[in-house]
């Protein structure tokens, strides 16, 4: 494998933290240095890198053909024939630079598979860059008109931008046996016509966009599946009913009706159209599995589960219905990559927590030990192995999943499983690249972006954080995991007068010792801080593996030597995961800068971890820190 030097400007660090990522996870040694400003002076270490790479790889955009220093490091490239330039937009390489022909990633969605990427590889496993004979200059542009797209047009263009950078996980076979979706009505009014012909062209481009294994066809037809739609608007709400029928007798295999007030009609085409995409993920997927037949009761019991599980997510609770409705679906077809993935996706969710059902974790073994007699590899598998350790084995968990992004590198769940572990040893940026990788592998995905959102403002980047809230806030308008974000982001740094009224409108049995928290950071009197912190007193001496709720009130209101006192005096060390991702959020930092806070960093564990893998949590790069993480650290075992 090859040494490869990475070349890039401040502005795309993001590009280049996946490129580097990805390289590495090919093989291949990625020297990359993340605080490169342009027009700074060659340090030691990076003309030494630079010298000894084998392959220099040059991200060009607009922002990096302004900078010096990249141009002179893609020329040292150039001239010992080790250059391997790579196009990030449509910005035109500097004079020097232009016979060369570029690796184009203007497109690319972030996949280790996707043919650019695959490109790059080839490219960096290659001799010198091939010379172009292509005309360098850019093709010309056409000047903006002056009119203006309608709203459901720009929703598309931004779903297939979605498309583009995350990848709609339809997964096929070759298109000469791919499965034929027919979208049309049962009604058939002109509403419900117009609607199903608006439906199919949106998802008639997202197809185009992303080249997807299957066929799709507008009205009644040959086809595997239908795609059902309907339009029954009424004088006070908008309403789409949505079905997924059988293709050879249009029995119905999923069904689900949609609601908007009438001034969100936008928010209906767009609800309607990501709930489209997402069923229709989950039957490609069934239809494409080619080692088992999946009949027409398993795909609706298939579909029944992937409707339901978005909304399982983070709930951690133990759904026994939702598992066997996908235990059913591995029963009936046991290659089925898909079911198994779903499966232990949610039994790993259920068994990372406290106590969980015996039967569950006896069960989990078992499948595991089938799988691998099967001989297969979903992602999933891992996380199911994974949470069968001990919570306390950060490194050991850790490895698990690295090595589940290793063998399966597009599969999201391993990213949000990996950000939120990364959380609770303090990498909290890793976890928030973690997060986006996961993302954009499935955009669409409530879960994930929930995910985002959270690691966003665990790190304390709370714009980001609220800015991609509103987003899955409008494309997901009824998601429950969504609305909890919402308030679970208001409860800790929002706004608490909002987070109180979400409390008061629940439908749901709350914590009480949140609304005194809330009121406490509403009008932080003494009396309404401590009733708060007694409130949270009270649940752990109830439940003493409970932390987190403590330790977040205590340090919001400053007492940071209680907080450190509580570490060290904690006894359930086997709960440990499930209360030490809140350890290292923003109301935290100020118990880090305390040393002694080393002491109970040892006694749980962390220390142990960063010692021995090097990797330290992000408060010991905080260049004011007043004291030295591995210093202190050193005097514990």
């Amino acid at each position: 494998m090859a040494s490869v030097f990475l070349s890039y400007v401040r502005e795309d660090a993001e590009k280049a933290r996946t490129i580097a990522t990805l390289l590495d996870r090919a093989g291949h040694s990625v020297w990359w240095d993340r605080q490169i400003k342009g027009g700074a002076e060659y340090s030691d270490e990076i003309e030494a890198a630079l010298t000894t790479a084998d392959k220099v790889v040059v991200l060009w955009s607009a922002q990096s053909v302004r900078s010096a220093w990249v141009r002179d490091e893609a020329a040292a490239g150039r001239d010992t024939g080790r250059l391997v330039p790579v196009q990030l937009d449509a910005t035109s390489p500097p004079l020097g630079f232009r016979q060369f022909q570029s690796i184009d990633l203007t497109k690319w969605n972030g996949h280790s598979r996707s043919p650019p990427f695959q490109n790059l590889l080839a490219a960096i496993g290659a001799g010198a860059p091939a010379v172009s004979t292509a005309d360098p200059r850019p093709p010309p542009t056409k000047p903006p008109g002056s009119f203006r797209l309608p709203r459901w047009a720009l929703l598309t263009a931004a779903l297939i931008i979605l498309a583009a950078i995350g990848g709609w996980r339809w997964m096929g076979r070759g298109q000469s046996d791919a499965p034929v979706v027919a979208i049309d009505t049962g009604t058939g009014t002109p509403q419900s016509r117009q609607v199903a012909r608006q439906l199919a062209v949106r998802l008639g481009e997202l197809q185009s966009a992303r080249n997807d294994s299957f066929h799709l066809i507008s009205g009644p037809g040959k086809a595997d599946i239908v795609l059902e739609v309907d339009a029954d608007d009424g004088a006070d709400a908008l309403r789409r009913d949505l079905s997924i029928l059988s293709g050879s007798d249009r029995s119905i295999l999923w069904s689900t009706s949609l609601q908007q007030p009438l001034a969100k009609k936008d928010e209906l085409e767009q609800q309607l159209t990501l709930t489209s995409e997402s069923v229709l993920a989950c039957a490609i997927e069934a239809l494409s599995q080619r080692r088992d037949r999946i009949d027409a009761s398993t795909l609706k019991l298939y579909l029944a589960g992937c409707s339901r599980l978005e909304e399982a997510y983070g709930a951690s609770d133990y759904d026994p219905g939702l598992i066997a409705i996908f235990e059913q679906v591995v029963r009936r077809a046991p290659h089925f990559e898909g079911a198994w993935n779903r499966l232990f996706s949610l039994e790993a969710e259920v068994v990372r927590t406290p106590d969980p059902p015996s039967k569950l974790v006896s069960a989990l073994r078992e499948q595991i030990g089938k799988v691998d007699k099967l001989g297969l590899a979903p992602g999933a598998l891992y996380a199911a192995k994974a949470a069968l350790l001990p919570q306390t084995e950060f490194g050991r968990i850790l490895s698990i999943y690295e090595a589940g992004i290793r063998a399966d590198p597009d599969e999201p769940l391993l990213y949000r499983l990996r950000s939120e572990e990364l959380q609770r040893v303090g990498r909290m940026s890793d976890a928030v690249f973690d997060a986006a990788q996961g993302l954009k592998l499935d955009p669409l995905s409530p879960a994930l972006q929930d995910n985002y959102m959270s690691a966003l403002a665990y790190a304390g980047k709370m714009d980001s954080a609220y800015e991609q809230l509103r987003r899955s806030e409008a494309m997901w308008p009824n998601a429950s995991n969504i609305r909890a974000a919402r308030y679970r982001l208001d409860l800790r740094y929002g706004d608490p007068r909002q987070a109180l009224a979400m409390f008061h409108a629940s439908s749901e049995a709350m914590d009480p010792a949140q609304e005194d928290f809330l009121v406490a950071r509403i009008n932080p009197t003494p009396q309404n801080i401590e009733k708060a912190i007694d409130g949270e007193r009270a649940i752990y001496a109830r439940e003493p593996r409970y932390i987190a709720g403590l330790t977040q009130a205590l340090a919001e209101f400053g007492r940071n030597d209680e907080v450190i006192d509580v570490l060290l005096n904690y006894q359930r060390l086997d709960a440990l995961g499930f209360n030490a991702e809140v350890l290292f959020r923003p109301a935290l930092r100020g118990v880090w800068r305390d040393p002694k806070s080393m002491a109970a960093a040892s006694r749980l564990g962390f220390i142990r971890y960063w010692r021995s893998t090097g990797n330290w949590p992000d408060f010991c790069s905080d260049p004011t820190l007043p004291y030295d993480c591995k210093e202190v650290a050193a005097k514990y075992p």
